[in-house]
């Protein structure tokens, strides 16, 4: 079941998914037709967050209005899924949402494509963040998943060393001091996503230079 407000839109997937009868196209608003649709299982939201152009930071002007249907699909799914763009702001997000399990920063390349909401209803713990790299051909090739793990040393760099800049995923989940602690490097701040070695680690995830 795939539901689209927009009808020119619509008629664009009918004849994309023309050779697939077991997807529905419905032309409508989710909340005008989410009581037909079949119950359980997963739903995947991907809302317009810029409705008329204007820069958001949470889910408050998104269309379908994810916070106002949040509370009726909590009823009638085992797990939701809400995309978000990567200008989203994931603690005022957290904030509005209910019973979020995970979030993932998706990044391809040096580039933060996504962020995607796990719901689960009942869900009372601990949100984990997931930065998760993708490579050229679409598949994983770096996923970190936060552990509330240290924090790196402070370090000014110095000429010979090795200066790495982590994923945007990484950086945008605020998971990369974390992940520097853990492969031993050294922070040149407490506030910038920049941090050094003195041995060139290959296979970090991220953009890496030699001071000189």
């Amino acid at each position: 079941e795939l539901v689209e407000a927009d009808e020119a839109h619509a008629e664009l997937l009918k004849y994309n998914f023309r050779a697939t009868p077991n997807c529905r196209i419905h032309a409508s608003k989710a909340e005008l037709i989410l009581d037909e649709l079949p119950e359980n299982g997963c739903v995947y939201l991907d809302p317009d967050r810029r409705p008329g152009g204007q820069r958001v930071f949470d889910f408050s002007a998104s269309q379908p209005d994810v916070l106002q249907l949040l509370p009726v699909l909590l009823k009638r799914y085992q797990q939701i899924m809400v995309k978000g763009s990567p200008m989203l702001d994931i603690t005022a997000c957290l904030n509005q949402l209910q019973n979020v399990k995970n979030v993932y920063a998706i990044c391809w390349q040096t580039e933060l494509k996504e962020l995607l909401f796990e719901i689960e209803p009942g869900f009372n713990g601990k949100t984990k963040q997931h930065a998760i790299l993708l490579a050229t051909d679409g598949q994983v090739s770096h996923h970190y998943i936060g552990d509330e793990g240290d924090l790196p040393q402070i370090e000014a760099p110095r000429e010979g060393q090795y200066l790495f800049e982590p994923h945007a995923g990484l950086i945008k989940t605020r998971l990369d001091r974390e992940f520097a602690a853990k492969n031993e490097l050294s922070a040149i701040n407490s506030h910038a996503a920049w941090f050094v070695s003195e041995v060139f680690i290959a296979d970090l995830p991220g953009r890496i230079w030699r001071i000189s």
